[in-house]
Parts: structure tokens; sequence; C-alpha cells
């Protein structure tokens, strides 16, 4: 098993990483392989852990820790966790723990007389980091406390290995690194002189001279002293041009091609990409434009730069740049004369430059990176025939032909994190203070996290000499892609490295590239891209895995398509210019009306018992609404909707689709208030209403009223949901829909409940009830009993309450009802469980459990797993309870319910769980 400090806090075993999910978990792991084969005393590592503020339930978490740390290091004998002397002890192989190993071989590295040995030891130490110590982990105050000692050793190898590097004569090498260093490390007088050295022998005595006085005129601003006596003899003899300078033997000029441009300033993250770029001979580093892959790219190869002592070779193919792409003739030109071929014997042709270039490279190890390729046509000549070799590609697009050819590795990049965006932004702007870490914060989201418009958005923060929060508020009020470019400089801009992507598609990728940044919501799935398009399925999934590979599309979730913000701003911007507003208009409407027609569909398969709001249109016929078979089919698909079907509300307002506007939300009543789990229902009912109020649909204005009042009532907003509710049911009259006045009713009964005024909905239940009888909907008044059932029960009337939720019961019987079914089941089961029946709440509980299932309410069914762990836990059945609960558990984490955190507590410490709510 290897174990990983030096970065994230990994452990891998056979190849396969070994999931270690809890912070407090890795930070326990780090803190025993720091001091692995010691004993850590248990009052030390909750002092650590807690970093002081441990609390009474402190030491037993910590047990709990440790037992899941053993549980996921099973599987090596070798890896001990042990309890011994009032503390722990984790026993394994120094060797398989990266920062022992950067020990080991930094002292190894010392003790080595020959400079290409010690710097290939040195270098082989400094590969291991990604990161700082316990990077996911450990805060700066914990890291600095048990861990301090290897920042500084770090620099330490660092410095050795360069001194190394500079007695092999190899200052050309280093200046790129060492330029970098000094930045990070602006008084650190041993690397300012490394430098200097290494730029006089490089032949640039001015710059060498010119870093001496930056660093002396830091010294006497910042700590009002001079430079060392050794930095002012370094100086000197530059200033000189002492011969002692340069080393004893005249160096080799002929030495291998290193064309690996300057590592990327503030390089933050990407520490899985770049372990996945180790995996093999060819990989293509593949993203959307501006995400940073020719970045990661030149970092890694400089990483392991010193792996390749023949030689690195960089070109730039510029296949989505502007003008003609590089060809490979003419790359091939250039490598051979890097790899010392004489022009004069160069060949002619593309594939005799190919076969001499593979040639020249046998039986070494060259580095090669070809930087913005266009297609694998482009490439494959350029791909060395050794297996010494390495290759890495980027390209914005997959070059998936290059995995059948030559077993391509596909390194896929996306925006940074969160964090690594703010920490680039802090890197380039300078510490930051007061406000400014939550303008910092907005800035990264307002550039999407995209490593281009951040490092452009941060730049500007630096040229303007304003604060952060000035280049924010013009961004967030004013257009984003202009405000990420220079002026006088058009390729530092995001619109550029888009445009450029853009213009390389088809015609009718382009066309839906545009209309995908007019469709409503976060993404889309293949109908509502083929609604845009106006054609049918089959055409439109092709072009969208062509957007897809091209990198401006991303199929974040299987048949669902996202566009990244910045790239939906440019989508909007060229369709304004190319395409006329009523193109514009038809393709959002055909998406409006496509959205619509399923959302009443999935309505239907919900809610089959009742009258249903027509569509007010015809069904589209080139892409057809879907088509759902059961209650969880259509419950799933406004699950994963929900958010669309909320911004389809707010175009169809904008656009003043006033009937479209209305009918989403009325048709997802049902849904809305089962679920009851997005803020914006009340919004979107609100906008619903104003619309039908527009075009003046009183049938529109009864509706949205009706469920502006239920979704005030979720909120607890009991008078202004009265006053819409009361709208609603003479709005009802009104119209003619007199069953609708039932549902009115029904919903002011539920309002005055949750209220406290028990009286008065029993009033409004019984005028409901009598409504529904008299219209002959059965389903309606099973309605009423279940919310009649609830109100006994609010007030303390059992049995009242169980004889309600039995009818309503057999009512869902007769309807085949799941929902209905499941709920009643349960609520009849909390009674008996009340009522100090385990053993029959039991039944019940377990009769609802496949009615939840087949509804597809996952968080239901979790619930009912979870009250049959407490009833069973009432039974004195602990095993039983257990094997419930974890079940329930295993949901609540599927659904990332906050109520898994209670219930993981109660698994672990077999608590007596909270008693049923009368």
């Amino acid at each position: 098993m290897m174990f990983r400090l030096l970065g994230r806090v990994e452990a891998e075993w056979r190849g396969r990483r070994i999931v270690l999910g809890r912070r407090r978990e890795r930070c326990l792991l780090a803190l025993l392989l720091l001091e692995a084969g010691t004993v850590v005393g248990t009052e030390r590592l909750l002092d650590l852990l807690w970093e002081g503020t441990a609390g009474l339930n402190a030491r037993a978490q910590l047990h709990s820790h440790v037992s899941r740390l053993r549980k996921a290091l099973l599987g090596d004998e070798t890896v001990q966790l042990v309890a011994r002397d009032g503390g722990y002890l984790i026993d394994v192989e120094p060797e398989t723990v990266d920062v022992h190993r950067f020990r080991a071989l930094v002292a190894d590295g010392r003790a080595r007389r020959d400079p290409a040995e010690r710097s290939a030891m040195l270098r082989e130490a400094l590969a291991l980091w990604r990161g700082p110590v316990m990077a996911d982990t450990a805060s700066d105050r914990l890291r600095d406390l048990v861990a301090g000692d290897l920042a500084e050793l770090r620099l330490l190898a660092t410095e050795l290995a360069i001194e190394a590097e500079l007695d092999q004569g190899r200052h050309d090498e280093v200046i790129g690194e060492l330029l970098a260093i000094t930045v990070e490390h602006p008084l650190r007088e041993r690397l300012t002189s490394q430098l200097m050295l290494a730029l006089y022998r490089a032949g640039r005595q001015p710059d060498a001279l010119a870093v001496y006085h930056r660093l002396r005129i830091r010294l006497a601003d910042e700590l009002g002293v001079d430079p060392s006596p050794e930095l002012r003899d370094r100086y000197t003899a530059v200033l000189r041009h002492d011969t002692g300078l340069f080393l004893d033997e005249p160096f080799d000029r002929s030495v291998p091609p290193a064309q690996l441009p300057a590592v990327t300033a503030h390089f933050v993250g990407r520490e899985a990409a770049l372990a996945t770029l180790h995996g093999s001979p060819v990989s293509v580093v593949r993203g959307m434009p501006g995400v940073g892959k020719t970045a990661l790219a030149v970092y890694w190869a400089h990483l392991v730069a010193d792996r390749f002592p023949d030689g690195q070779l960089f070109v730039d193919l510029r296949g989505y740049s502007p003008g003609a792409p590089r060809q490979p003739a003419e790359v091939l030109e250039g490598f051979l004369t890097a790899l010392g071929v004489p022009r004069d014997r160069i060949p002619r042709t593309e594939a005799e430059m190919s076969a001499r270039y593979r040639t020249s490279l046998a039986g070494k190890k060259v580095l090669v990176v070809l930087d913005n390729a266009g297609s694998a046509e482009q490439v494959r000549p350029l791909l060395p025939g050794s297996n010494g070799s390495v290759t890495v590609i980027t390209s914005r697009s997959d070059l998936g032909g290059l995995v059948a050819t030559h077993d391509a590795l596909l390194v896929p990049l996306d925006v940074l994190a969160e964090q690594d965006a703010e920490r680039l932004l802090t890197g380039v702007i300078g510490p930051v203070s007061g406000d400014e870490p939550a303008a910092v914060r907005e800035l990264a989201q307002l550039c999407g996290y995209l490593p281009l418009a951040l490092r452009i958005a941060a730049a500007k923060v630096i040229s303007d000499g304003q604060p952060v929060a000035d280049v924010v508020t013009r961004l967030r009020d004013g257009n984003r892609l202009s405000g990420l470019a220079f002026h006088g400089d058009p390729q530092v801009a995001v619109r550029a490295a888009l445009e450029s992507s853009y213009r390389a598609l088809d015609p009718l990728a382009r066309t839906l590239f545009r209309r995908l940044g007019l469709a409503p919501g976060d993404d889309a799935t293949p109908p509502v891209a083929a609604s845009l398009l106006d054609t049918s399925l089959a055409r439109t999934r092709p072009v969208l895995a062509r957007l897809v590979s091209a990198h401006l599309a991303r199929e974040h979730h299987p048949g669902r398509y996202r566009l990244h913000d910045l790239v939906r701003d440019y989508a909007r911007e060229v369709a304004d210019v190319e395409e006329s507003k009523p193109d514009r208009l038809a393709s959002v409407e055909r998406a409006l009306e496509w959205y619509l027609h399923t959302a009443c569909r999935a309505d239907q398969a919900l809610t089959p018992m009742r009258p249903h709001p027509e569509p007010g249109s015809p069904a589209p016929t080139t892409c057809p609404p879907l088509a759902f078979t059961s209650h969880s089919t259509a419950l799933a698909w406004c699950d994963a909707e929900e958010s669309n079907l909320i911004a389809a509300v707010r175009a169809a307002a904008e656009h003043e689709l006033d009937g479209i506007a209305w009918r989403i939300p009325v048709t997802l009543g049902y849904f809305s208030v089962v679920r009851l789990t997005h803020p914006d229902w009340i919004d979107c009912y609100h906008t619903g209403y104003a619309c039908a109020r527009r075009c003046g649909e009183l049938v529109g204005e009864a509706w949205t009223a009706h469920g502006l009042g239920v979704a005030l009532a979720n909120r607890r907003r009991f008078t202004e949901a009265m006053e819409h509710l009361l709208q609603a049911a003479a709005l009802f009259r009104e119209v003619g829909l007199d069953w609708a006045v039932g549902s009115a009713y029904v919903s002011l009964g539920c309002t005055c409940r949750d209220a406290g005024h028990f009286a008065e909905a029993f009033d409004h239940f019984g005028r409901s009830s009598d409504i529904y009888a008299e219209a002959g909907m059965r389903w309606g008044v099973g309605v009423v009993r279940l919310h009649e059932g609830d109100t006994h029960r609010y007030a303390g009337r059992l049995d009242e309450a169980l004889a309600c939720y039995q009818e309503s019961f057999d009512i869902a019987v007769e309807y085949a009802f799941p929902w209905g079914l499941a709920i009643n089941l349960m609520k009849i089961g909390d009674i008996h469980r009340l009522l100090g029946r385990p053993g029959e709440a039991m039944t019940h509980y377990q009769r609802a459990l496949p009615h939840a299932h087949d509804s597809g309410d996952r968080a239901g069914e979790a619930h009912l797993l979870d009250l049959c762990g407490q009833t069973a836990h009432d039974l004195a059945r602990p095993d039983d309870a257990v094997t419930q609960w974890t079940a329930a558990l295993a949901i609540y984490d599927e659904l990332d319910d906050p109520r898994a955190a209670q219930l993981r507590i109660r698994l672990e410490h077999r608590s007596v769980p909270v008693q049923v709510r009368k």
C-alpha cells in the first residue's frame, strides 16, 4: 500500500485509490503516517485534529475515525493501525510513505559526490510533491505545526538540485525555473545568486546585474539591510567578468534540445491530471478553450524533464489559432534541426522526414510536447517510434483516432475547482484583506473558474490598479466577454479563444451551438436540442456529439448537455448577430412548447385520476414530447428538469409567451407540492399569474393563484396564502370549474391546519369533501381524508386520525395510486406506534415500502426505512434496526439528504431514536 501526503492525502492499494471520505479521517491518517512507527498520544491527536477545540464527544469520534481507517486499510497485512500506550501507532514500511521517501532521497542526494547523480536523486525527491503537505486536509496552522520543516527541506532540495545542475554546465535549463522560484521567494539570497550565475553563463550579464539590484532595493525597503557579503561578491564577480564564474572545463554547447517554454506563473491544482500523465507514452490533454491545457502540459513537462536526458521538443501546431495550422513537414524540419541533423541531410518529403525523425529518436529518451493540435492527421507524423520517448498533445478536439492507432491516453481537463480558482486569483493579485476575499470568490464565479478568464481578470485588477470589487462590478453589470479582454491585444481574450473553435464547426453544429445559448435552464437534453434545431432526434444527436468533441458543450450527465457560462454568453452573442429576432424567438418557442407538453404528460402519469389543464396548443410533431409509463419515471423526469422548467417559465414570460408561462407551473402543481425542494416556485407562480392576467385568461389566473397560495403556505406565509387561495376559489366559481373549488378548499384547510386553526381547517375540508362527492371524484375525497387525518393527529385525536387514514387508503386502492398508498400506510403505522403498538406499526411501514419505491419517492422510501429501524429498536431487534438504518442511509447519501448525518451518528452509537411526532 502506498501513501501520499505531499499534496492531497491519498492511499493506493494495487493501483486502486482507496476512498478516505472524511477530512478529519484523512488528517488522522496523515498525522500517524508523519510519525510512522511511533505512538502518537491520544491527547495530542485530539489537540491536533480539533486544533484545541475538542468537545466532550471528541474522544468517541476519534475512536470512530480509527475504526473506519482500519476498515479502509484492510487488505494489506504490512499495514497495521493499533492502539498502544495511551495512543495510536501505524506500522508501515517507510518507503511506502512519500514524506519518508522524500527525506531519504534528499539525504541520499546530498551525499552523492557526482553532480549528475546528485541532481537526479534530488529531482526524483522533488517530483514526489503534488502540492502543499496535506493540501486538502490540514489548516495552515496545523501544517506549520506538524510539517513546517518539510517546506523548508523542499526549498533546500531545489537549491541543491539547481546547484548540481549548474556544476554540470546546465545553466540554460535552470534559468526558467530560477526566474519562477525567485518570484515566490524573492528574499532567498542563494536562489538569487544561482540565477545571477546562470544568466551570466548564458551571456546575459545585464540581466544578472539587474537581478542583484532588484534584491538589494527590496532588502533595503522591506528589511532595512544590505545583501550578504557572499552575494555582494557574486555581484562583483559578474560585474568584472571574473573567469572563475565558468566551469573549469569548457562546456560542450552541442547540448540536447530544451525547447520547453517557461512554466506559467502561479500554476494551481490539477493534481489528478498531472498524475494521469505519467500513465502512457502518448497522452492527449483535451478541454474547452482557455481551460489551461498548455499550462498543464508545460508544467508537467518541466516536472519530468530530467527523465528525458536526450532533450525536450515543443511546438505550437496552431490548430485553433488565427492563420493556417502548422504543417507536419514544417514542424519535422525544425525538430530534425534541433536534434542535430544537418540541414543538407534533411529529406524533402513529409514521409521521409517522419521516418528520419523516428530514426533520430530511436534508443533515446526525448519528451515531445505538441501543443494546440487541430487533428489526428496533423499529429501522427510527429509521434516518435521509440518506446523511450513520451509525447503529450493538447487539443480542443478529442483526437479519438489516436486512441485506436497509438493507444493514446485521453486526459480530460475541466475548469478549476472553486478553491483552486481563488488561489490562482490571489496568487496573481497578491494578498487580499477586509472584504476582498468575498470579492475574489465572486470574481472566480463570474469567470466560471476558467483559467484564461481568471488570469485576464487578475491582470486587469493589477493593470487598472483598482480594488477587486470594482472589477467584479464591471463584469457583473456589463458584458462579461468584453470585460475579459485587453484592448490592443485581441488574442488575449476569452471571446477570441471561443471564436476560433466556433468557426471550425460545420454549419449545422454552429446553428445548434447558437441556439443552445438561447435555451432556458442550465442544460439541455437531445429533445430540447432537436426542438431548438427544428429537426429530428436522429439528426440532432450526432451534432451534439460534434459540439462535445469540440469541447464547446459538455455531456455532464448521460443525455444532458451543458455550456460553460462564458461559452453560453458567447453563443447568445453570436446568435444575436447571425440570426434574426423572429428565428431566435421561434427556436425558443419550440423548446418551451416541448417542455410544456412533456410536463403535461408527466402530470397525467403522476395523478391519472384527476382532470388536467390542457396545454393550449397541438403537441410538437418534429420532436414529439416524451411519454411516461409509470409514476416513478414521470417523477424522475420532473426531478431532473425542475430547474430548467422554472427557467422555462421565466423565458416564456420574457418573450411574452404568456400561455406557456402560466401553464407550466400549473401543470407541475402536484410535483411542486410533493417535492417542496425548489424555493423559486413562488416566483414561478407570481410570474405565471402576471402572464395569465396580461393575456386575460381567467382560468390561468385561478390556477396560478391557487399554486401561489400553496407555495406560500409551504413557506409558512399563511396570511398571504389565504388571500390567494380565497381568490382562486372565487375565480374557479367564475369560470365554472366547480371541482377545482374543492381543490382550493383543501388547500385552505391545510393552510389553516398548519397555522394551528383546526376548527377552520375542518370547515374547509368539509366543504371540499362535499364538492368532490357531488362531482363523483372519489380521489378528491381521499385527499381530503388524508389531510383530515393529519389535522386530527396534530390535535391529539389519534383514533379519529386512524379512521381518516384508513378511508384515504381504501380510496387510493381504488385508483392504484402508489404515492397515496405509501403515505397512508406510513401514517397508519405512525398512529399505531404512537398508541404503543410497534408490531402493527412495523407491518404497515413494511407494506408501505414497495409503494414508495413504485412511486419513485426515494426520500420517502428512505424515511420509511428509517421508521422501520426505529420500530425494530422499539421491538428490541437491534440487528434488524441496523439493517433498516443502513439501507435508509444509503439512499440519504445518494440524495445528499441532510438527514444522513443524524442517521450515521445513530448507527455508530446505536442510540435511542427520536419518537414519532404527535
